[in-house]
């Protein structure tokens, strides 16, 4: 068997900066947290804006789409259960994130793709 092997060549194309800088735009923070969702979110006011922030950074970090946001987490922020509970419920209002709540367990949220 003979191996194959890769050469990469520069390319530069006249049009590949402005497809780059266009790329660039649709993000904010990082390529999973779309620019679009935190303008949204920041209409809604700061409250919403903090958690809807918060939460994306755990979703960045967990790798998954549905986090939770513990006690001990929000603390740190000074965030409390009712700021966070009506925080929620204004971003799951608003078509951004989705909640499940059971029953004596931290609500689960899904961010949703504008």
């Amino acid at each position: 068997e003979t191996a194959i092997r890769e050469k990469r060549v520069a390319y530069k194309h006249p049009n590949l900066y402005k497809l780059q800088s266009k790329q660039e735009r649709k993000f904010f923070l990082h390529p999973r947290v779309q620019l679009v969702w935190i303008e949204k979110a920041a209409e809604l006011g700061i409250q919403p804006l903090v958690v809807g922030l918060l939460l994306q950074f755990r979703v960045v970090l967990r790798g998954t789409a549905s986090v939770t946001l513990p006690k001990d987490f929000l603390t740190k922020f000074w965030i409390s259960r009712g700021i966070k509970q009506r925080a929620l419920k204004t971003l799951e209002e608003a078509g951004l994130v989705s909640v499940v709540q059971e029953q004596g367990c931290s609500p689960v949220s899904t961010v949703l793709k504008v």
